[in-house]
């Protein structure tokens, strides 16, 4: 009677299948992984002057020893040890300082790798969240990025901008580069010392050599005139030590000054030069 209709089966519905992530986030996920490798390429390059200075320090290091060893084996003539003790002293001065100035440079370096392994920890969780295809909208990923932004520091409006910026960094980070090679180049050269010109220390040193003999010679005829057998032991030995008394006496002198500024630098706990 038409009562009753028999149900039609109805079509179902399709499920609508998840649009992927639009161009735009594809470019900007293929912009991040190629800055991933820029700042990883920038992090090597950092460790591996890093690893230089370390090299230059232990190498002026070495050179320290070496001239410490020299100083404490030198047994040649008063006024050339002097002269080459002085050169010695001035050149591990030199090198301290310039240690001083690499590890400087070198914990500035550590800091700048401090700041690009994060960087690159937020990439590196940023990328793979586009790649599965968890992130769909731009504003999604610009929230994700305030943190790189701002260890960065700056901000950007646009993906070519941001480039601009990273080239600009990029090409200031390679003038340090050259200007710390330049800088570890010219250390070396500078740190072949020479002698400097003495001809008026000479002239004085022989000058008061000369008097002292005179003098010992007058002090000798003296004694001479005074001689007797029963004081022959010390009178030998007064003669002997006025006549070698330029030989023993730098010796003494340079024994004493090292154990008193030993001293003086050890009550400072400051280190000994």
């Amino acid at each position: 009677m038409g009562w009753f209709k028999k149900k039609g089966n109805k079509p179902k519905k399709k499920k609508q299948k998840r649009k992927g992530p639009p161009k735009e986030l594809i470019s900007r996920n293929i912009w991040l992984k190629s800055e991933l490798r820029k700042l990883k390429n920038i992090f090597e390059r950092i460790k591996r002057n890093i690893r230089n200075m370390n090299n230059e320090i232990n190498r002026r290091n070495k050179n320290i020893k070496e001239i410490e060893t020299q100083l404490s084996s030198m047994k040649r003539d008063s006024a050339d040890y002097n002269n080459r003790y002085k050169s010695s002293l001035n050149s591990i001065k030199q090198y301290n300082e310039e240690i001083k100035t690499l590890k400087k440079e070198k914990a500035q370096l550590e800091i700048d790798i401090k700041t690009l392994t994060k960087q690159m920890s937020i990439l590196e969780t940023i990328i793979p969240e586009l790649d599965g295809g968890n992130i769909d909208l731009e504003s999604e990923l610009d929230e994700l990025l305030i943190e790189y932004n701002q260890i960065k520091g700056v901000s950007v409006d646009n993906d070519e901008q941001y480039f601009e910026l990273v080239s600009v960094q990029n090409n200031h980070l390679h003038r340090e580069y050259d200007y710390m090679k330049n800088d570890l180049t010219q250390g070396d050269q500078e740190s072949t010392f020479v002698q400097p010109t003495i001809e008026t220390w000479e002239f004085t040193n022989h000058f008061l050599t000369i008097a002292y003999y005179l003098f010992a010679i007058v002090l000798l005829f003296f004694l001479y005139q005074r001689f007797s057998m029963e004081r022959i032991y010390s009178t030998l030995v007064i003669v002997l030590l006025i006549g070698l008394y330029p030989l023993y006496i730098v010796h003494i002198e340079q024994f004493l000054y090292f154990y008193a500024m030993y001293m003086y630098n050890f009550i400072r706990a400051e280190p000994v030069k």
